[in-house]
């Protein structure tokens, strides 16, 4: 009866600190619930709503000067899906195909692997700009073409130790790639990535199956529970001269900041080679598509 009382009050004439008196020696004190630990349940950010990207200038060359050698200025993105029987569903993927795509039968590209953060989709990193970005790259010759896939994690909430989505990325997904697209399949041109949980995943699946990826990336990391006390035993595993290539990168206002210092200062411990950037920025999608170029060119310098 109360609960429909307060319901029926205009919330901005009402004075709410009278009925707060009125009830306060009858309600028994507020215990709030703790919050459950990362990963399990990551603190929701407030996510700012994503700026509009600028137009991508008109490409003036003809198709004769194109670098690719043919007339196709953008790629095109497929939506498919991957049978998962570790995940008991099908895995969503949508997968980047570039300009000019197959090209000869001998034609091998590389692959990057990319995943979103928790809360999203698949469908993520092509809203940050990722597709526009490359076809501008590969066009102008700054990048050779490559081959983008993302995947969705179904069940985002799950804690990793739970969770098959990593074993399900190396051994349904890239061999599914493999299969049906003309990807390189040396470690050296296949590189994981990935935003918040995603930067996460990207870490224990490229340490942990090392012979699949040469570069790992990671955007604004909390790593798993428990990751960081694992990085001796996986490094332990991997030879010295196969360790992947390492990216970090954080905004200053990121409220995981202090968790990829943490990380960072790990790295650095094991004197593990990596790169790191702490940028202007929060935890949200601003930042990332700010960078979305800054990545992409990363993931391609040894390709």
């Amino acid at each position: 009866m109360l609960q429909l009382f307060v319901s029926l009050i205009p919330r901005k004439t009402f004075p709410w600190w009278m009925l707060a008196t009125f009830l306060l020696a009858g309600c028994a004190p507020f215990a709030p619930q703790p919050s459950p630990s990362f990963p399990t349940a990551l603190p929701q950010p407030t996510f700012t709503s994503l700026p509009t990207l600028t137009p991508l200038p008109a490409f003036t060359a003809t198709p004769t000067a194109s670098p690719l050698g043919c007339p196709e200025r953008r790629g095109k993105i497929e939506r498919r899906q991957v049978d998962s029987p570790l995940i008991g569903k099908p895995i969503a993927v949508r997968v980047y195909l570039p300009p000019c795509y197959p090209g000869s039968p001998e034609t091998r590209y590389p692959l990057l692997i990319l995943l979103h953060g928790q809360s999203f989709n698949e469908d993520q990193w092509e809203r940050l700009g990722v597709a526009e970005t490359a076809d501008r790259l590969i066009v102008a010759g700054q990048t050779p073409p490559f081959i983008i896939a993302m995947p969705r994690e179904e069940y985002y909430l799950l804690d990793n130790t739970e969770s098959k989505f990593g074993q399900a990325i190396a051994d349904e997904l890239a061999p599914w790639l493999e299969r049906e697209y003309a990807t390189c399949t040396l470690r050296a041109c296949r590189a994981i990535g990935g935003i918040s949980r995603g930067a996460a995943w990207a870490v224990r699946i490229g340490f942990i199956r090392w012979e699949l990826f040469g570069a790992i990336g990671t955007h604004s990391l909390p790593p798993f529970r428990g990751d960081p006390n694992n990085l001796p035993r996986w490094l332990e595993k991997i030879p010295p001269d196969q360790r992947p290539r390492l990216w970090l990168d954080t905004g200053d206002r990121d409220i995981y900041l202090s968790a990829t210092q943490q990380f960072v200062a790990l790295l650095e411990k094991y004197k593990l080679p990596h790169e790191w950037h702490l940028n202007t920025g929060a935890h949200n999608e601003e930042y990332w598509s700010a960078h979305v170029e800054e990545y992409l060119r990363w993931y391609a310098a040894d390709w």
